[in-house]
């Protein structure tokens, strides 16, 4: 009983979070397959985020570049992209001559 009672309001101001991003290219023979970048995004607690986009993938060869990008979808997040090198190599081509065996 010896004080007054009090209230009052604060702001409380909570900003955006950097996400942790990690994103690998890719490096390897022609195989006639699609080939892109790899990755995954996680929050502050370790938990995986949606919104990661690896960007395009190749087939041929000399391969190029993946623009990926992080749109965060809750908004507690940060945007952020970044590039990752796709490299195809050339393969070596088996060749029959006139059924008698095969050269590399």
């Amino acid at each position: 009983g010896n004080y007054n009672d009090a209230g009052g309001s604060v702001a409380i101001s909570i900003s955006k979070a950097d996400a942790t991003v990690a994103v690998n290219g890719y490096s390897g023979v022609y195989d006639g397959a699609a080939h892109g970048a790899s990755g995954w995004a996680k929050g502050v607690k370790g938990e995986t985020l949606l919104g990661l986009d690896l960007g395009n993938t190749f087939i041929n060869v000399p391969g190029g570049t993946a623009n990926w990008v992080f749109t965060d979808v809750t908004g507690n997040y940060n945007n952020t992209s970044g590039t990752a090198a796709i490299v195809i190599n050339k393969a070596d081509a088996t060749i029959a001559v006139n059924g008698y065996g095969s050269i590399s």
